[in-house]
C-alpha cells in the first residue's frame, strides 16, 4: 500500500453504491422489529470474527478483550428484546414495553411469559442455565458502559465487575452455547407465532363465510 493510499484525500466519501456486488453492503431489507434478527446476528457473527482471531493468532487480546464482550452482550441485549416482543404477542399482552439496556429484567419478564402454561414446555434447567449467564454479564456490565467506555456518564470509572482477567476462550464457548439457546428459542417462539396468527386467520375467514 503507498503513502497515498494511507492517508485521507480530498473528496473522500464514506457511503458510496459503487463497487462490486460482493463489496456492497444492503440496509435496511428488513424493517421493523423483524430487523431485530438482522442486528442481533450481525453482532454474533462479529463477535465470533474476533474471538476466533484472537484464539488462532494467539495475539491483540488485550485490545480486542473490549469489542468481544460489548459484541456478544449487544447481541443478548437485542436477542432478549425480540424474544420478549414476540412472546408478548403469543400471550396477547398488549402492555408497552420499556427499553433499556438491563439483561436482567429483559430475561425476567421473558422467563415468566414462556413458563405459562400456554407455552411449550421448556426444560427447567436449560432456563436456570441460561439465566445464570445473563445474570452474571449483566453484573459484569449493567449499562452496557464498562466495554465501550473507560468511564461513565460522571467521568468515573467503568471497571467491570470481572476481575483482572477474561478467558477469551471460555467467555466464548459459553456465549456460543447460550446464543445457541437463545437462537434456538426465537426460531421456536417464532414458528408457534406464525401458526398462531394462520390460526386466527382461519378463524376470521370461517366467520365471514358463515356471516355471510
Amino acid at each position: 500500500m503507498s503513502s497515498e493510499d494511507r492517508w485521507p484525500r480530498q473528496g473522500d466519501r464514506l457511503f458510496i453504491s459503487e463497487g462490486n456486488w460482493w463489496e456492497k453492503a444492503t440496509l435496511h431489507w428488513v424493517q421493523g422489529w423483524q430487523a431485530l434478527e438482522v442486528y442481533a446476528t450481525g453482532y454474533r457473527e462479529a463477535a465470533e470474527l474476533l474471538s476466533s482471531h484472537v484464539l488462532q493468532t494467539r495475539g491483540d487480546h488485550d485490545l480486542l478483550v473490549y469489542p468481544i464482550v460489548f459484541l456478544w452482550r449487544h447481541y443478548v441485549e437485542l436477542r432478549l428484546k425480540g424474544l420478549l416482543r414476540t412472546a408478548k404477542q403469543l400471550s396477547d399482552d398488549e402492555s408497552e414495553m420499556h427499553l433499556t439496556h438491563g439483561l436482567k429484567d429483559y430475561w425476567y419478564k421473558l422467563r415468566l411469559l414462556i413458563e405459562q402454561p400456554r407455552f411449550p414446555s421448556i426444560d427447567k434447567s436449560d432456563l436456570d442455565a441460561v439465566e445464570s449467564v445473563i445474570y452474571e454479564l449483566d453484573s459484569a456490565d449493567p449499562s452496557s458502559f464498562a466495554f465501550r467506555y473507560p468511564f461513565d456518564r460522571r467521568g468515573e470509572p467503568s471497571k467491570p465487575n470481572t476481575g483482572v482477567y477474561v478467558d477469551i476462550r471460555n467467555f466464548t464457548d459459553v456465549m456460543g452455547r447460550v446464543s445457541n439457546f437463545l437462537d434456538a428459542l426465537n426460531d421456536y417462539l417464532s414458528e408457534y407465532l406464525n401458526i398462531k396468527w394462520e390460526l386466527e386467520l382461519d378463524m376470521h375467514n370461517d366467520y365471514e363465510d358463515y356471516d355471510i
